[in-house]
């Protein structure tokens, strides 16, 4: 089984090059569409008629002739030019990062009774530090976990483990990864093939002969898999261990920060594309909790690189916001004891961010709403 990360856009303009002097897959495949209708004319008027008496002198035994090798020529240039085009589109990847693993599925004495149970041991073909934990859905059987680690093994709820004999009773496998950052293993191509009549021999150990041995071709799912992870719970931006942030601090110091975590110590790219969005939100009595919301920005996706110095991006973000805030008075809340409107209680600052892939700028892979700042909390550059 092999497992690609961060794998390219495969619809993405350029993604395919000629890979031949002559014709790419595409112009193959053109090529075979226009030609063709002469070539099935050919074959009905003259093709058919072709008997084992026919002799090459005859014009219908030429006519034939040549439309058969032409036929032959174009599907022979796409079988050629689909086999560099497939490879190309599958070996077009960003930050490589591949992971293939030998999964077996053995019977071994195991437990109190000394039974044969089902036992799956994952290998790791490429020193690949991270290993998967399999899975049986729609049984009542989980991984045995013990000391940390998973033993290979599977227990249900009494106690009993599933035997060898019965492995089929439940023939899914479901392969679950853990310890990945979605900052760096921004999708996932997983494949597999099977070998089968490695071992004929039993418990001999001993390895069939090559010539006796199948294995598939390796299969995987027609497109890359992208996951999604939405946070909708409230989330307040002063009580996040956000890096390099004082409190209270400047808006554009408390995105800095925000950024900057999005980053992490694991994170390989060079920057990570971003969407914000902006609103106002107050209430009209203090112990009120009916808001009054009112829109203040909408930015398009943007690469924003890690906050350094020469990082003005964030700064114009929280600058525009700030000259919005006090340009409209709702950068202090309202005093409890003010008889005169209007009023604006429990004033804050409200974000939705959306991150979008490295490899697919389309694809949204992480979406924080209700991610919030009270405007007690901020430093304004003009008060």
């Amino acid at each position: 089984m092999d497992v690609n990360y961060n794998v390219a856009d495969l619809n993405a303009a350029g993604s395919t090059v000629p890979v031949s002097a002559t014709q790419t897959f595409e112009e193959s495949l053109a090529t075979f569409i226009s030609v063709y209708p002469a070539i099935q004319s050919d074959f009905i008027t003259s093709l058919a008629k072709i008997t084992p008496n026919t002799e090459a002198s005859d014009t219908n035994y030429a006519i034939a002739s040549n439309a058969l090798q032409a036929f032959a020529t174009l599907v022979g240039n796409i079988a050629s030019e689909w086999k560099n085009w497939s490879e190309l589109k599958s070996n077009n990847t960003l930050k490589s990062g591949t992971n293939s693993y030998t999964i077996s599925e053995n019977d071994e004495t195991y437990g109190s009774d000394k039974a044969k149970c089902l036992q799956i041991v994952v290998a790791s073909i490429n020193n690949a530090t991270l290993l998967p934990t399999v899975f049986i859905p729609n049984s009542p059987y989980s991984p045995e976990i013990k000391s940390g680690e998973w033993t290979g093994y599977f227990v249900d709820s009494e106690g009993d483990y599933l035997l060898y004999a019965n492995r089929n009773k439940y023939p899914q496998r479901t392969l679950k990864f853990s310890g990945l950052s979605l900052l760096s293993e921004q999708d996932g191509w997983g494949g597999v093939s099977i070998v089968r009549n490695k071992y004929l021999f039993g418990e001999s150990g001993a390895e069939t002969n090559s010539a006796f041995i199948y294995q598939s071709p390796l299969v995987r799912q027609k497109n890359v898999l992208t996951p999604l992870l939405v946070h909708t719970q409230e989330l307040n931006m002063t009580e996040l261990n956000l890096p390099g942030l004082t409190n209270p601090d400047k808006l554009s110091g408390y995105l800095k920060s925000l950024v900057l975590g999005f980053f992490g110590d694991s994170n390989s790219f060079d920057n990570v594309i971003l969407k914000f969005q902006c609103n106002f939100s107050y209430t009209l009595l203090s112990t009120s909790n009916q808001e009054i919301v009112i829109p203040v920005l909408l930015t398009t996706p943007y690469a924003y690189s890690k906050p350094g110095d020469s990082n003005t991006n964030l700064d114009q973000l929280g600058t525009y916001i700030d000259n919005w805030m006090q340009g409209n008075n709702f950068t202090t809340n309202t005093n409890s004891d003010a008889s005169e409107g209007p009023y604006h209680y429990n004033g804050k600052l409200n974000f939705k961010i959306e991150m979008f892939s490295n490899s697919d700028t389309n694809t949204p892979i992480a979406i924080i709403d209700d991610l919030y700042l009270p405007v007690d909390s901020i430093t304004w550059t003009q008060s």
